[in-house]
């Protein structure tokens, strides 16, 4: 069965409890994605390296020049607002991904106002999470904190890779 190509904008929401190291695992991302050149950062706006970041960046993909955007944050609807919705409206990034709640209480509907974004911009909004449910506490178990933290910079490489290999299927 042939699969049929898609060739829309997309958001990636990044769904999880906070704490769970969705900002880490996007770090991740950025650090390895292909971009053609060294991605541009609109936050911060200086070469410090606060947690968290909104970047945006090109890269080839089939032939096509893909610019790709990718905000750490989304714990609250303000944020996404100022921060991340400008990868769309000012940067015209074809793909962003993005952290998010995995609730629609309490923090003011991240969700929702995703889904919001994705149908006023015309963007499909897709979901997914890291490849693990609780971040490791190092501190409880000081003796395996080094192990824990190779297989937790392990499994962010694979989540960063199958993210990058997601972006590539939707934009070729």
């Amino acid at each position: 069965m042939k699969v049929k190509e898609f060739n829309r904008k997309a958001i990636i929401a990044v769904v999880g409890k906070p704490n769970t190291g969705k900002t880490t695992a996007l770090k991740t991302l950025i650090s390895n994605f292909p971009f053609e050149n060294k991605p541009e950062y609109i936050w911060p706006d200086n070469d410090s390296n606060p947690y968290d970041v909104v970047c945006y960046g090109d890269f080839l993909n089939y032939g096509k020049m893909i610019r790709v955007g990718i905000a750490t944050f989304g714990d609250m609807v303000d944020l996404q607002n100022k921060e991340m919705l400008p990868l769309i409206t000012q940067h015209h990034c074809d793909v962003v991904v993005t952290a998010c709640h995995n609730y629609m209480e309490a923090t003011g509907n991240t969700n929702y106002n995703l889904c919001q974004i994705a149908q006023e911009h015309n963007y499909v909004l897709f979901s997914t999470s890291i490849i693990r449910t609780e971040r490791p506490n190092y501190d409880s178990h000081p003796q395996f904190a080094d192990l824990l933290k190779q297989n937790e910079t392990f499994l962010n490489n694979v989540f960063a890779q199958s993210i990058i290999n997601l972006i590539r299927e939707l934009t070729k």
